[in-house]
């Protein structure tokens, strides 16, 4: 079979949502999928369930990986695909009839496709729809480096996390690019690095102003998220440092634009640590970030033209001052755990 998408769908100890989400990945209109399910040594019955669940369809694949990190997982699964393209769906989120068709009528030439998706808080709270932004919709095909004429454009990109299931990847642009997972256990934020690298390498990308997949918001996961989910969020951007010096070595030009983008990212993703962790926790994270921060900015590569004004100021703060920073973060309003998206995908609403 000539296989078109490899879904890839990572699971441990999911809980009965994993039917939802295979069942609507069975339901799916574009012929030719193969989708990989990977476990970590689930205890819930969520292997036996997909042992059988293989044993029925021939387009389930199922790989057993006990003590696996959702990186390793997700990898595992990249190895083991067949085709064009491959997604990644968590085990919370479920998809529309329609929604690989919808991407792969239009990947031609694409190293990516990507849509919109929704987002399901908890029981007996509206589902929230995020569209990518109009200005990027509605172009057929862009570079994320070369199309778009500002920096803060080229920033706003990257802040889109192409690793959610609402996107398809060429299976033949990761390789080529040699783009994998971190594979840190228990971590908070085991996605970073590999969207970067993503749009960093990618030529040609496709946004789409639809939105076909329903993801389940891991709220209870981020509230309870301890220091020890938290902290490899050091180790995303020691990644992508090492993936510019590595890749694009000898191209100055583009590793000072990458490095720029990487800065603002980072403070977004330590802005959000400062969120999820408790006072007395958030004050000693945020000097562990600046001191990153700092080492960056010593090596030229933060620029103000990749950040929001109000932004920048709070950045600058927080290198040189991390305990003043704190005091303004603490005085000001918390935003709920879903605000972060919504900086990216301002163009939301309830549905």
């Amino acid at each position: 079979m000539n296989v078109r998408v490899s879904v890839i769908v990572p699971a441990k100890d999911p809980g009965s949502c994993i039917r939802k989400c295979l069942g609507s990945l069975k339901k799916q209109t574009l012929e030719s999928i193969e989708i990989i399910c990977v476990d970590a040594g689930s205890t819930d019955g969520t292997a036996q369930y997909l042992k059988e669940a293989a044993a029925e369809d021939p387009r389930i694949i199922f790989l057993s990986c006990p003590g696996a990190s959702f990186g390793e997982m997700l990898n595992e699964g990249i190895d083991k695909a067949s085709g064009r393209f491959a997604a990644f769906i968590r085990p919370g989120d479920t998809a529309e009839p329609e929604m690989l068709q919808k991407l792969y009528s239009v990947s031609s030439g694409m190293d990516m496709v990507m849509g919109g998706f929704y987002l399901t808080p908890a029981k007996g709270e509206n589902e929230t729809l995020y569209r990518l932004p109009p200005r990027y919709t509605a172009i057929k095909s862009f570079n994320p480096l070369l199309t778009f004429d500002t920096a803060l454009d080229q920033s706003e990109i990257f802040s889109i996390n192409c690793a959610v299931g609402s996107a398809i990847i060429s299976r033949e642009f990761l390789a080529k690019n040699s783009i994998y997972f971190t594979q840190i256990q228990d971590s908070l934020y085991h996605d970073i690095s590999f969207s970067f690298k993503v749009w960093a390498c990618a030529s040609n990308v496709r946004l789409l102003d639809t939105a076909s997949l329903h993801c389940g918001f891991r709220g209870s996961t981020v509230k309870n998220a301890g220091k020890d989910s938290i902290y490899p969020v050091f180790e995303e951007y020691d990644e992508i440092r090492y993936f510019i010096r590595e890749k694009f070595e000898g191209d100055r030009k583009r590793m000072s634009v990458l490095f720029g983008i990487m800065m603002r990212l980072q403070y977004d993703s330590c802005l959000s640590c400062c969120r999820i962790l408790p006072p007395s926790e958030a004050r000693s994270f945020a000097r562990k970030a600046a001191a990153e921060f700092e080492s960056d900015v010593e090596r030229g590569h933060a620029a103000q033209k990749y950040f929001p004004s109000f932004d920048w100021n709070l950045f600058s703060t927080w290198v040189y001052d991390p305990e003043k920073f704190m005091d303004i973060f603490e005085r000001g309003r918390k935003p709920s755990l879903l605000s972060r998206f919504r900086k990216v995908f301002k163009h939301s609403k309830d549905v």
